[in-house]
Order: structure tokens, then sequence, then C-alpha cells
């Protein structure tokens, strides 16, 4: 009927493997959560495999952990289910053979109510293969129409927006900026309202270029890029709602372990030690940012530096009561805490081991001690002794401190045995 109101509920980037038990406990919870919402059809948007395009007949036995589903599902593929353009896993035809055999399908088109659907396989798009063509001539039919269109993806067409470039590992995460414009124009007509994607395993909702854009998260790992915009990392499904012409998502936070990896992040080979990977950086205020409640001269540009790269936090009790205004146009997120315990708490909720923890008090000394790489700053308020006793490494000034995150190969003569 034309005014039908129907649910949907996306999936994304399962990395499925049937004989591994943990990823198998992920997917049935992310399963019963979706048939909770009662819904009228199931989305799952790519990386349903843990590498299947490996072994050929390794999509049978995930295809067959969704075929039990009681409400119709629509699946596309990601880079871990037939591989990518330019990437390490190149996409070749003879794996996009592999998923048609036993998917059928690696696009989609299905209608509800005012809104047509559409799922495509962004891992063909700027491959040169003919399939590349044959979909995108495909897509023109799909969105010539006077219905509503969302439209499901596994690469986002961009993060922030349709001309940049990274130049970096962080342009992994959208389509190749080659193949943007011929996208654009598509996804930029006024009858496209939703453009849906996984990819990125991390959340985010929120209304660009003319579309609503949302990133569902993972069931399996959140991946966590500092170029990401914060409080996305989570495990979960995204409900969406649908009512005549509109339509609202939801986030539904799924409770499953935590399984953590920090993405382009910095890298430092200690001689006699394990490589350290700096995922987090934990920055006390009064004393080690600050004097009398003052940014340091030079601390806001190399926090900035910092943040393209690692996530920064600040926690503090704020003695002077200056912190939230002073930090307010700074990449960070600042915690309110009182005391000692509190900082210990707080980086056990980063999920990483991989955290640099900078302060110079006697509440610092607690995380100064757990953290991979412990700095102390002596600074014009000195230092508490226990502080400088537990650090890895020792300063004089902030900047200094700060310098090293920026620079970490500086650290090796410091820290190697």
């Amino acid at each position: 009927m034309p005014g039908e109101a129907f649910t949907l509920v996306q999936i994304s980037d399962t990395h499925l493997d049937p004989a591994n038990q943990e990823k198998m406990a992920r997917v049935e919870k992310a399963i019963h959560c979706a048939l909770d919402q009662h819904p009228d059809l199931i989305v799952h948007s790519g990386d349903i495999s843990d590498n299947a395009y490996q072994i050929p007949g390794a999509f049978d036995p995930v295809k067959r952990v969704f075929d039990h589903l009681t409400v119709p599902w629509h699946v596309i593929p990601g880079n871990h289910d037939v591989g990518e353009p330019d990437g390490e896993m190149v996409v070749r035809e003879s794996w996009l053979d592999q998923w048609h055999k036993t998917f059928q399908a690696d696009r989609f088109v299905t209608e509800r109510g005012r809104w047509r659907l559409i799922g495509i396989n962004t891992q063909i798009v700027a491959s040169a293969l003919p399939a590349e063509a044959d979909q995108l001539a495909w897509l023109d039919e799909q969105l010539d129409t006077d219905m509503n269109v969302a439209v499901f993806m596994h690469q986002p067409p961009f993060v922030y927006q349709p001309d940049e470039q990274f130049g970096d590992k962080s342009d992994y995460w959208a389509i190749r900026e080659r193949a943007r414009p011929q996208f654009m124009q598509r996804l930029s007509l006024p009858n496209v309202k939703l453009v849906a994607n996984g990819h990125c395993h991390w959340y985010r909702s929120v209304q660009v270029e003319g579309h609503h854009s949302v990133w569902c998260p993972s069931t399996d790992i959140v991946v966590d890029d500092a170029k990401f915009p914060t409080g996305g990392d989570c495990f979960g499904i995204i409900v969406y709602r649908f009512t005549g012409d509109q339509f609202t998502d939801e986030l539904i936070k799924l409770d499953v372990p935590w399984n953590y990896y920090g993405f382009n992040r910095p890298i430092v080979e200690i001689p006699g030690r394990d490589p350290l990977r700096f995922d987090q950086l934990v920055l006390d205020f009064t004393g080690t940012l600050s004097t009398d409640g003052q940014l340091l001269d030079g601390v806001a540009d190399r926090i900035r530096q910092i943040a393209r790269t690692i996530r920064v936090h600040v926690c503090t009790a704020d003695t002077f009561g200056t912190a939230a205004a002073v930090l307010s146009d700074l990449p960070l997120k600042m915690t309110q805490i009182q005391t000692g315990r509190d900082k210990q708490q707080f980086l056990g909720t980063l999920g990483t081991p991989n955290v640099i923890a900078i302060g110079n008090g006697r509440n610092d000394v607690d995380w100064l001690r757990s953290a991979a790489v412990g700095i102390a700053i002596i600074g014009d308020e000195g230092a508490a002794s226990e502080a400088v006793r537990v650090a890895d490494v020792v300063v004089n000034q902030i900047t200094d401190a700060l310098d090293l995150v920026l620079h970490p190969t500086r650290l090796k003569a410091t820290l190697r045995d």
C-alpha cells in the first residue's frame, strides 16, 4: 500500500567464520536483537564473512547462518568478501564468481511503501571490471523513480566531504576519490533520502550533502581511526522505521565482549621490546597542560597535530574552573574526575593497553604506572616524587612531552633495553 509503514534492520561487518565460536556468538546475538525489533526485512551491508573469498565454497556455511531468518534479507559484499580496488586484496572476477555462486547477486532492489531500497556493490567501484559499468547503468535505472530512495553500500562515498583526500591510510574508508564525482551526482538526487553503509566499524548518523548518512557499526570489532568523529565506538545494529515519506534511525547497542583496534596509529619499534602502537593519549590539565588554569604556550597547536592520528583525552579535577572553556576548541574529550582512582578507572574504559599518559601529580601516579608509556612533567609547578619514580620518561616541559608523542621514534633511545 502507498502509505505502508515498515521496519528495516541493518547489520554489518560480522566477519563471520562459522568455525569461530566467538564470532558465531556475536552474530547470533545481533540476529536475536534484530528479530526483537519485528523487522519487515534485514539488510546486511557487507563483510558478512571473514575472507571467505580465499576458500572455494566457504560462503555456503556463512549464508546458512542467515538462511533461518523468518523475514526477507538482503546482503551486499564488502572488501573481506570480494576484495577492493587498489587494496592489498585487489578485487578479482574469480572472487566475485565465488560470491555469486552462493548469494546469486551482489546488488538488490526492493520496494516497500513509498520507498525504493537499493543495495550496491562498492567493491567494484573504480575497479575497471566490466561489472562496474553494468552496475552504474543499473543504478541509474533504479534511481529514475518518483519514490523515495534509500541506498545501502559497504563503503561510504566519503568520510566528511566528497573532495577529501587524506593522503594516508585513512583513504581506505571511502570509495576511491576518482570515482566519487559520478556517485555524488547520483546520491545528490532529491529523491535520495538515506545513504547507509558499514565498513567503518564505527557509528555515525548525520545529515550531509542533502541526504541522511548512517554508518552501521560492526558486531565483531571496533576499529577506531582518530579522524572519525568521537562517540562511535560501539557494537550494534541500526533500526529504521519508515512511515510514508519519513523515517527514523536508531542505534541498538550490543552487549558483547570488547574488541578494539586502533587504525592508522603511530607505531614505534623499541629495541628489545614489542612494537608500541599509540591508540590514545591521556593528559592531566592542572600543572601539566596549564599553569594557574591557563593553557601553556605551544600546547594547542601540538594537540591539534597529535589528534590527527591519536585520540586525545584530558582528565581533570579542574582546580581553577577554567578547563572546559580553555579546551573547548581543541580536538579532544574532557572528562571531569576527582581522584587518582577516577583517572585509573578512566584508563580502563578506553579498551586498549596502547595508551600514553602524561601527568605530574600524585593523582597521576596510577595511570603513569599502568600506561604503555608514562611521561612525567616537572614543569613550573613541579612534580610529585612518586610520579617521577614510576614514569617511563621524565621531561621538563609539556611541549617536550607532546613532541615525543608527535615524534615517537625519539623514544627509542630512552626506552630500549
